[in-house]
């Protein structure tokens, strides 16, 4: 769960004009004309149509073209056509469900998870104990005093310790409350539910709301399908699932919606992921890699057995009024982590702190987005901090019990005041600290966040920010900084 933020709703409805329809239990609307109609009879919650929507123009020969195995029922028309795809086999049968246009399908159909028709999980290497796990050594599922079900450390973890990797049950495209109706929304989210396999669902539809299920709910829950059943309550159930468990996933180039300077794509529920419960100072952190549609959680400090394993579902580095009123208004609960029940000397005390960091990360965290390597023909536009500030920014982010991400851009940016100073050995030893915590947080061992620390730790004379602060104008390099070891590629 960790979604970030609001929704805005609004549409119309499609006909079945120009739809064979065939009458088999596992009902397919063959699309005739270019519509993908939604079906008179959707409570049947069958797999309902086919889409032409496939890879397109730009499919990589290199793998086997992939079109999506089910379509079901679409609404809205040309560009504001939004239809669920659904892929009962993808990741060795775990199965998916997207809401989108069929565009956006078809370019993510061209994304090297998806190699067949069969939807073979593309990444072999990934696939491995923790992806997809009903259960786990690591972790258990259970009842949290006052937060409904959550997962416990099952054994002791270490920070960097993979805890768990999932792919989507389903994924609703931002734009899709742009487009469409708040009961077409509702209508198709339970469709892509629907099509789950069927443990899946289960799973699914067993994840808890922030309130109490209402008379027959639970019926709803245990059991699918039925033509007897009232399907507005269905729809109902499926949305408050996706209130409370939804997280907000970006997908680089493109982003549909943009709340509070936050970017998101998807609006996304994991069946395992979605159980963990928020703390503003979490115990884990999660990063979802694009490429091939995997969400992973991470140790972020040392977890002892029967501890809860905890994320966070906002940006925590925010004062107490700014956190609880992104949670109450998000996902309507109000926190009582221990940040945030913390006597009030302390919070504000907390609350000066983070003024001051939020400050520094401002001014200077561009500086890691940056990366003009090799040497850039100009300057960053942002300045560089001195190794005095960057120190402050390190113990501001230690005071505040910040671990994971802001701990390595913390180091990362003490590295590149030190590197810009001409001090090689602070530059080494932030530079080492960083890497270690990117890869703690799941960062890439090729990736260029652990490849550029790397490479200032083993050459800091060579890295593209070496004397920078001393440097006159660009033209050539003024370096002269140790060679300090071995790792440069």
């Amino acid at each position: 769960m960790t979604k970030l933020s609001g929704l805005i709703l609004h549409l119309g409805a499609a006909s079945l004009t120009g739809a064979k329809v065939m009458l088999d239990p596992v009902t397919r609307l063959i699309d005739i004309d270019g519509v993908c109609p939604i079906p008179a009879l959707l409570p049947s919650f069958f797999p309902t149509c086919r889409d032409s929507a496939g890879p397109g123009p730009e499919t990589n020969t290199t793998t086997t073209p992939y079109t999506w195995p089910l379509s079901t029922p679409c609404a809205g028309t040309g560009p504001d056509r939004y239809c669920v795809y659904s892929d009962p086999d993808f990741a060795h049968g775990h199965g998916i469900s997207v809401i989108t246009t069929p565009a956006r399908a078809a370019q993510l159909s061209r994304s090297r998870v998806f190699t067949s028709a069969s939807s073979s999980f593309s990444v072999s290497a990934s696939f491995d104990e923790t992806l997809n796990a009903p259960s786990s050594p690591k972790w258990r599922v259970q009842p949290i005093a006052g937060k409904g079900q959550g997962l416990v450390a099952a054994r002791a973890l270490r920070p960097g310790d993979v805890i768990l990797r999932e792919t989507p049950s389903l994924m609703v495209d931002y734009g899709a409350w742009a487009a469409l109706s708040a009961e077409d929304v509702r209508r198709l989210q339970a469709q892509g539910v629907g099509s789950l396999p069927g443990a899946h669902r289960v799973g699914f539809m067993g994840l808890s709301t922030h309130d109490e299920d209402g008379e027959g709910e639970e019926e709803i829950r245990g059991e699918w399908g039925g033509r007897g059943m009232n399907m507005t309550r269905v729809e109902g159930v499926v949305e408050r699932i996706m209130e409370t468990n939804a997280f907000d996933i970006y997908h680089a180039g493109e982003v549909v919606e943009t709340e509070e300077e936050e970017e998101r794509t998807w609006y996304t529920v994991f069946g395992t992921i979605s159980r963990m419960n928020h703390d503003c100072r979490p115990n884990a952190d999660y990063h979802f890699d694009a490429a091939t549609l995997t969400h992973n959680i991470h140790a972020i400090a040392p977890i002892a057995p029967g501890e809860e394993i905890t994320i966070s579902y906002i940006d925590n580095i925010q004062p107490l009024a700014a956190r609880q009123s992104h949670i109450q208004r998000t996902w309507h609960f109000q926190c009582t982590c221990a940040q945030c029940t913390q006597p009030g000397s302390l919070s504000t005390s907390s609350s000066y702190r983070l003024a001051q960091l939020i400050a520094l990360r401002t001014s200077y965290l561009p500086l890691l987005y940056h990366n003009p390597s090799p040497l850039p023909s100009q300057p960053p536009s942002i300045s560089f901090p001195t190794p005095q500030q960057a120190h402050l920014l390190l113990s501001l982010t230690a005071q505040e019990r910040l671990l994971g991400t802001p701990l390595y851009e913390a180091h990362a940016l003490a590295a590149l005041a030190h590197s810009a100073s001409g001090d090689a050995w602070g530059a080494v030893r932030e530079a080492r600290l960083a890497e270690e915590w990117a890869l703690v947080v799941g960062k890439p061992g090729d990736g260029a966040e652990v490849r550029d620390m790397r490479g200032l730790a083993g050459d800091p004379g060579g890295h593209w920010s070496w004397m920078w602060n001393r440097r006159g104008r660009i033209g050539g390099r003024k370096g002269g900084g140790e060679r300090t070891g071995e790792d440069e590629e």
